[in-house]
């Protein structure tokens, strides 16, 4: 049976699989997700663990993703200075830049800003991920890689409305509100 271990050794030891990893997931957004699932999944070795956990903090994005419209929107109608105008963090659907609002209170805030067409981009994602598992899914039937990766990609087909209803963030700054509420903290959370 074809062992996709020694596969993936072979690439990384022909090429740096960060950049094979960053690549791919620049194609693909979903490589992402497949990454964070991989780096928690012992079938992989350390070495390999570690290289999909970089990607699930700081998951690759282009220039082009970042509307920066949108963003000098937020900043000027909020009165925010950046501290950088590269972002501090990176996901899936988001990047996240810091900063501060200018005048007295100097309060340092954050600013989440989905990357562009990322609805378009997870739907095509899942779509080309489909045709992996089921390509994967032929030449590895009953094996540990099928059981360990396979399947669990597929667990992740089956999220697709999960993902894409993170790309809602007016419902996850509600849930802030509602955490700020029952703490008693915060309380100014726009869209």
């Amino acid at each position: 049976m074809y062992n996709m271990q020694s596969a993936l050794r072979f690439v990384t030891d022909t090429l740096p699989m960060e950049e094979v990893i960053r690549y791919l997931a620049l194609k693909n957004v979903m490589v992402v997700k497949l990454c964070q699932m991989a780096s928690n999944n012992d079938t992989f070795d350390e070495d390999l663990r570690e290289i999909f956990k970089k990607q699930t903090d700081t998951a690759s994005y282009t220039q082009d993703e970042i509307d920066h419209r949108e963003l000098l929107y937020v900043t000027n109608k909020y009165n925010i200075e950046l501290d950088d105008t590269e972002p501090i963090a990176s996901g899936m659907i988001a990047v996240v830049f810091s900063g501060k609002i200018r005048g007295d209170s100097g309060q340092r805030v954050v600013i989440k800003l989905k990357r562009k067409q990322i609805k378009n981009r997870i739907t095509n994602g899942f779509n080309d991920v489909s045709g992996v598992i089921k390509f994967l899914s032929i030449f590895t039937k009953g094996s540990a890689f099928y059981v360990n990766v396979v399947k669990q990609m597929d667990r992740l087909m089956r999220m697709q409305s999960y993902i894409e209803s993170q790309c809602n963030f007016t419902e996850e700054i509600d849930n802030i509100r509602k955490i700020g509420i029952e703490l008693g903290e915060m309380n100014n959370w726009e869209e």
